[in-house]
């Protein structure tokens, strides 16, 4: 288990600014309201405002038995500021919550062995120079199967990050994430 907290004063985030595009003086408030009608620019700022940055995690590992293990962990992180009407933004782009649960085997039949991760990641608010909305919360599952040769030393790995491709995204104005299925072979020497 571990805890973290984080004070910051002078901290530096983004502020949008807007420039009309005219020099009329009498057209500057038209000019403002209209969106067309200004050049857009976003500066590096300090905030006047304190932030607040804490968060922990716990894993946990039990044996179930000399083949089976189950594991889970959860991670909670979050920014906190002490006015939030200062106009910054502070582009945390971090999930409030993270978790997943396991369960491992091995040498169950042999020398084969697996482990399934399930995986857990709450929504959150993406803050960036390209776009700003909410990341939608996503649940997903790794799973790979292995298998030992004792001579020659190879070890077999079959598996998958997100087996059910299920697309979900990590940042907003970035791709989709699918499925990645992958199969390793690894030869070890083995010296007297």
């Amino acid at each position: 288990a571990d805890l973290y907290y984080n004070l910051y004063s002078n901290f530096i985030a983004q502020i949008e600014a807007s420039v009309p595009n005219t020099q009329d003086i009498a057209q500057i408030p038209a000019y403002l309201y209209d969106k067309n009608r200004q050049s857009r620019y976003r500066l590096w700022t300090n905030s006047k405002t304190l932030v607040h940055n804490y968060g922990a995690e716990l894993d946990v590992r039990y044996m179930l038995s000399k083949h089976f293990s189950l594991s889970a962990n959860a991670i909670f992180q979050t920014l906190r500021k002490t006015n939030q009407n200062d106009g910054l933004e502070d582009g945390f782009n971090t999930p409030q919550w993270i978790s997943n649960v396991g369960i491992n085997g091995n040498n169950i039949y042999r020398k084969l062995g697996f482990n399934v991760t399930f995986k857990y990641q709450s929504s959150y608010y993406w803050q960036s120079f390209l776009i700003n909305g909410n990341v939608p919360s996503n649940f997903n599952v790794d799973f790979m199967l292995h298998y030992v040769f004792a001579r020659p030393s190879i070890t077999i790995k079959v598996g998958a990050a997100n087996i059910l491709n299920n697309y979900y995204y990590s940042i907003l104005g970035g791709p989709q994430i699918g499925g990645f299925y992958y199969t390793t072979l690894t030869y070890s020497l083995k010296y007297d």
